[in-house]
């Protein structure tokens, strides 16, 4: 089976945000040419989990991710602003599966989604810990995991310096509210079987979860009619 990457820039805040910032920032950069695409990830008070490694680490706040965005952001904008000093990671992305229904630009996905940060063990190179996620654990949340409609791998590339450090983190988007709970996994087996498998791969006391509320922002259709006809030439 191929596997295909999505490579983009994503900027984690660990302080408080106005979302209307990062919706006017998402904006920028869409209608500009800057991103293809962008995504805004607001953390739902109170759902925050860290393991006891990083209790000297600010809690996440947003994450904001820009897809297509070169490495040297020439032309002065918001993100001159707002981004300065926020930990930045250059990630690959893949999508494992998608069964869920897509949401309109500007609108939450339909399900919560929920993110956990990864670290790998100390004994796992970052080869070994990457073959692990993708090849033995990523089967087992599609086979296990019902209550998942859809799950994504983000693996760090590389960070900004004094970034937070991790190996990537993983986006799951949940069936219902209430899935967390009830139908996340398809028996106890599988929930013993997931447990195991992510204890051979990560540090659990240097991870972070949260429910996060998701915005998706699109270039305007006359930028996308303009870009594919400059491709075009």
């Amino acid at each position: 089976m191929t596997v295909s990457f999505r490579t983009k820039r994503v900027w984690i805040f660990r302080e408080p945000v106005r979302e209307a910032d990062l919706q006017a920032l998402a904006d920028e950069l869409t209608a500009s040419g800057l991103a293809e695409q962008c995504a805004v990830d607001l953390v739902v008070p109170g759902s925050f989990e860290a393991g006891p490694a990083t209790a000297s680490v600010d809690e996440i706040t947003a994450l904001f991710h820009a897809y297509g965005v070169p490495q040297n952001l020439s032309r002065e904008g918001t993100w001159t602003g707002l981004l300065q000093g926020m930990d930045t990671y250059s990630v690959a992305e893949r999508t494992v599966f998608d069964r869920s229904r897509p949401s309109k630009p500007g609108q939450p996905a339909a399900g919560p989604l929920r993110l956990g940060t990864q670290r790998r063990l100390a004994a796992l190179s970052g080869e070994q810990f990457r073959n692990h996620w993708w090849n033995s654990h990523a089967p087992k949340v599609t086979r296990h995991m019902p209550g998942v409609v859809r799950y994504t791998q983000s693996y760090v590339l590389s960070c900004s310096p004094g970034a937070v450090e991790m190996d990537g983190w993983y986006e799951s988007l949940l069936r219902s509210p209430q899935s967390l709970t009830t139908d996340l996994f398809d028996s106890d087996e599988g929930k013993r079987i997931m447990d195991l498998d992510g204890e051979a791969m990560v540090d659990s006391a240097r991870t972070e979860r949260a429910s996060m509320r998701r915005l998706q922002f699109f270039p305007e259709p006359a930028y996308l009619e303009r870009s594919l006809r400059e491709r075009s030439r």
